[in-house]
């Protein structure tokens, strides 16, 4: 399946600025079921566009604008591609834990294992785990399953990308997906299993006969198993990843991942709006992109 999405991100402000500088991470990973076969980042007002590799394996593009402006217009072109390759895995050995414990033991996951800024343990969290009988038994797949399901359950999704500490979300019961992403790894964290964050793409359609014709920014958490690597989970809507995941960037948790950060000089408000289109092809990248009117009005 081939994708064409348009990401724009506007950033207004107040009164001029005077210097502006950011980084991104925006380009869709390539590995896996997924490939990145084109990619263009570009910004109103202009600047030169560098990149870099974290070490995540994350691709974190940066710039600087010296110079007064009103506004900000980063614009992403991508397309990408994604093959029904997903593992199918119905239940792990017997000896599945004791695997675990080996690969921790012997391979540095120590980040992915560790709390991080919202992947915190606080009581609500533990009282959370016993309700859903978070503990070694069965098999960890089959586990692992559960609390991808358990948590739609318990939690009402709140639309958008902000997250907040866990006790503030188990208290009011309502989670973005990224908080539904920091629970799940908290837990799973808790198991001895390294878990981590993706943050990326959820393509959606209100007609279900439509695969996807809009697109959301969206988190979801991928667990290490012996023999088959990092698995994805989506507990904002209970499912493993499917077609409609589009993988960005992974982290500890969403302070890793963010799409755009950085800071500006000046006094100034920042008001930000931003828009994901989507539109599936037949083939490969032939595909020209346009700029929708609403964003694009400088």
């Amino acid at each position: 399946m081939f994708y064409s999405l348009l990401h724009q991100t506007r950033h207004e402000y107040s009164a001029p600025i005077t210097e502006n500088l950011l980084e991104c991470r925006m380009m869709p990973r390539s590995e896996g079921a997924q490939r990145c076969l084109a990619f263009e980042l570009q910004t109103d007002p202009r600047s030169n566009v560098l990149h870099y590799q974290d070490h995540q394996g994350n691709t974190v593009h940066h710039f600087d604008i010296p110079r007064r402006h009103d506004h900000l217009l980063i614009t992403v072109r991508t397309i990408v591609e994604v093959v029904d390759e997903f593992p199918s895995i119905s239940t792990l050995g017997s000896d599945a834990w004791e695997e675990i414990d080996h690969l921790t033991t012997q391979n540095d996951y120590w980040e992915d294992l560790m709390p991080s800024k919202f992947v915190q343990t606080p009581a609500a969290l533990l009282a959370l785990g016993k309700s859903l009988n978070v503990v070694r038994r069965a098999d960890p797949f089959t586990l692992l399953k559960e609390i991808n399901a358990g948590l739609k359950k318990k939690l009402e999704h709140l639309p958008g990308q902000a997250a907040s500490p866990i006790e503030e979300v188990l208290t009011k019961k309502k989670a973005t997906s990224q908080d539904f992403s920091h629970i799940m790894i908290a837990l799973v964290r808790s198991l001895g299993i390294p878990a981590r964050l993706v943050g990326g793409y959820y393509l959606w359609s209100p007609e279900k006969q439509k695969l996807a014709d809009r697109a959301a920014t969206h988190s979801w958490v991928e667990v290490c198993l012996p023999g088959w690597g990092w698995i994805g989970f989506d507990p904002t809507h209970a499912t493993l990843p499917t077609l409609r995941h589009i993988r960005v960037a992974t982290g500890r948790d969403s302070a890793d991942v963010p799409a755009t950060r950085g800071v500006f000089q000046g006094q100034a408000e920042r008001k930000i709006e931003s828009k994901v289109t989507v539109k599936e092809l037949q083939e490969g990248p032939k595909h020209v992109f346009s700029l929708p009117a609403q964003l694009d009005h400088h």
